[in-house]
């Protein structure tokens, strides 16, 4: 069955042109940046290993792999010695495949699932270890690249814009790699797709499309919870569309409007009391002591944007490796100008037709994802500077610890990558250049920016 989706998905040449494009980018860079180099890669494995139950794991894969990381990891002078390299692409692994299998499974494995099961066959076919975590990062690039392919192929317009968004260094950075960005990333490229297909093309909203925005908000809450309101995006789905068959049961517009206020009433009764018995929540610590010092907040909001407004757009257009692979500020501003014009003048799919409403949702969806994403990062600065590590298990007054901190620490722009489409899919285009010329300047735009980010791959990991 799912290779008959992917070639129904591939019939489509558009779409064809951007599964070879992003595949081919993804597996070259899955290369180019050094095994152990993505940021946090080692913490990923060993929640791997406690989602799999096997406590040697990274152990195994670490000594059995050959390759000295510190070297390259902590002394940007360095590059991978070739000799390491070339002998891991043919060194037989230390471990057996018995020492590698899963003693079980927990919940979790759920977000690692593509590469777990990528390292597991390598591991099964007793291939070498440095091909066992390229197998994991080809399969987890396998399922970033379908997912996204699924959603430009619904989504209604700005449909270049998306493609970039989806292509761009950062993303294609995570897709590629040990870790839950290939899941999360493109499921939330998936709902902005799918939300504006269901406001714009479908005629009616069923009981399937429903389950599947549920389900897919549930695995993005579940994977990475600062991303959860991007269902907010939801309140744009006209009433009138709704024909939810549930057995006899039809949910539509009249339905809705006849217990909207009870349901909402419910919501809120059934809030406040989560609320209070998971008070003690660190989430919810944060959105309490941000929203009571208020006035703190926005001190802190505004020194974090005076000091780091620079590193973050560095960091959302190239800053590979453990941060010390970054493309040049120029770059990063020449990146968003080029972008901002080709949502405004090109021939992408107009976004006039958008409501006040919709536009109102949007930017509600947009403000209220990037400010929890800022709140995320306020537990991680607190610990880090007071206590030492994030997985401090020292327990502190939420209030207090807001002025015990100068500047929300620890952000990275590609944080806010997978949502900022929103900000530049709502404009209306003025559409001065024709279709066929829109394709060529986003091509060449896409050509320029990897050619440039090939560059600085290979001097910082291979040439140094």
């Amino acid at each position: 069955m799912g290779l008959r989706i992917v070639r129904e998905l591939l019939k489509d040449r558009e779409i064809r042109k951007f599964y070879i494009v992003a595949m081919v980018i993804g597996i070259l860079m899955s290369w180019m940046i050094a095994v152990w180099m993505i940021p946090d890669e080692d913490n990923h494995f060993e929640l791997i290993e406690k989602a799999i139950k096997n406590p040697m794991f990274m152990d195994n894969i670490e000594e059995s792999l050959g390759m000295d990381r510190g070297r390259v990891e902590w002394d940007e002078t360095q590059a991978v010695d070739w000799k390491q390299f070339t002998s891991a692409l043919v060194k037989k692994p230390d471990y057996t495949v018995k020492e590698m299998l899963p003693g079980g499974f927990s919940l979790s494995v759920l977000k690692y699932l593509p590469c777990v099961a990528g390292m597991e066959l390598g591991i099964l076919l007793h291939l070498p270890t440095l091909w066992v975590v390229q197998l994991g990062e080809f399969f987890s690039l396998m399922l970033y690249v379908f997912i996204c392919a699924q959603a430009l192929k619904v989504c209604p317009f700005k449909k270049g814009i998306m493609a970039i968004f989806m292509l761009a260094p950062m993303m294609m950075q995570g897709a590629g790699s040990i870790s839950h960005d290939a899941i999360v990333v493109p499921l939330v490229f998936w709902v902005i797709s799918y939300v504006f297909y269901l406001r714009y093309e479908k005629e009616t909203i069923e009981l399937r499309d429903m389950v599947k925005l549920l389900v897919t908000w549930l695995v993005i809450t579940y994977v990475k919870v600062p991303y959860t309101f991007i269902l907010l995006l939801g309140l744009m789905l006209p009433l009138r569309k709704f024909h939810v068959c549930i057995g006899r049961w039809e949910i539509n517009e009249g339905f809705i409007k006849k217990i909207r206020w009870p349901f909402f009433i419910t919501m809120l009764v059934v809030g406040g009391m989560g609320i209070y018995l998971f008070r003690s929540n660190v989430w919810i610590q944060v959105i309490y002591g941000v929203v009571v010092e208020f006035p703190r907040t926005l001190y802190l909001l505004a020194k974090t944007a005076q000091n780091f407004t620079g590193h973050l757009i560095v960091s959302s257009v190239g800053n590979f490796g453990w941060l010390n692979a970054p493309v040049v500020p120029v770059f990063g501003i020449l990146f968003y100008v080029v972008l901002g014009a080709i949502a405004v003048v090109g021939t992408d799919g107009s976004a006039k037709k958008m409501t006040k409403w919709d536009r109102s949702v949007v930017w509600i969806t947009f403000l209220t994802l990037t400010l929890m994403i800022l709140f995320s990062m306020i537990n991680h600065t607190i610990t880090t500077i007071l206590f030492g590590s994030e997985s401090s298990e020292f327990q502190y007054n939420i209030r207090e610890a807001l002025y015990q901190i100068s500047f929300i620490g620890g952000l990275q722009g590609r944080y806010f990558m997978p949502f900022l489409a929103l900000f530049f899919m709502q404009f209306g285009s003025l559409e001065k250049l024709d279709q066929k010329t829109t394709k060529i300047v986003i091509t060449v735009f896409g050509l320029i920016t990897y050619v440039y980010v090939g560059y600085v791959l290979l001097n910082r990991f291979w040439i140094a």
